[in-house]
């Protein structure tokens, strides 16, 4: 059975607050969307029967040929009608009449740590690794997950002319994984690594996040 309300993990990753749900206006711990466990739930569930693939939780590790079935469970239990988002293709006349009611904040941008100047030439593999894990510190992903295409993407700009095998690595996902007391990867569909997403956490989880600065 599918359950959405899962305790695991929501006050060690999510950014916890202690203040009042922006969805169903009640005082809860909530999320980085300003949502309770319940409102995140329903949100989620909304983005599966949307086939919003990418932004549901519980989704974007489902393999692609699995989601229609995850979205038939959803909707078996808990119904066809949407619980938080306004539904697609209503009219404008039913979105003023809704306008009151709760909906929660869009959902943030992706963020990066700030780049340098210009990019480093002189730096070491240890540089690298701390800037790895501030890309993965600044993710909006639920239980601090990062795709590796954001973290490529920010080590490109930081650092100039970068390449794994300057490190002794084929790629950025096995420079990664030589590094596992650092970090946690996982495949969106384990089963076709070559054609699923790569998502990495820190092993640890810091207490707080912290800053990062360009050396």
């Amino acid at each position: 059975m599918l359950d959405f309300e899962d305790d695991e993990g929501w006050d060690e990753y999510q950014v916890v607050l202690d203040t009042i749900c922006v969805a169903c206006d009640s005082p809860a711990v909530v999320n980085d969307l300003g949502l309770c466990r319940r409102c995140n739930a329903k949100l989620d569930r909304d983005m599966i029967r949307d086939r919003d693939w990418e932004r549901s939780e519980i989704a974007f590790l489902t393999p692609d040929d699995k989601r229609e079935d995850l979205r038939e469970q959803v909707i078996w239990k808990y119904g066809a009608a949407f619980e938080l988002i306004e539904p697609p293709g209503k009219s404008r006349k039913n979105r003023q009449k809704k306008r009151k009611d709760p909906t929660p904040p869009p959902r943030p941008k992706s963020v990066q740590p700030p780049l340098p100047d210009e990019p480093l030439v002189d730096y070491t593999e240890q540089d690298v690794i701390v800037a790895i894990e501030a890309v993965i510190r600044t993710t909006t992903k639920a239980y601090g997950w990062r795709h590796l295409g954001d973290i490529g993407d920010y080590l490109h700009q930081a650092f100039a002319d970068f390449q794994p095998s300057c490190c002794g690595c084929k790629n950025l996902l096995q420079f990664i994984e030589k590094h596992p007391e650092r970090f946690k990867v996982k495949w969106s569909a384990p089963s076709k690594k070559g054609a699923s997403h790569v998502w990495v956490r820190l092993s640890t989880e810091p207490k707080r996040k912290e800053g990062y600065t360009i050396p």
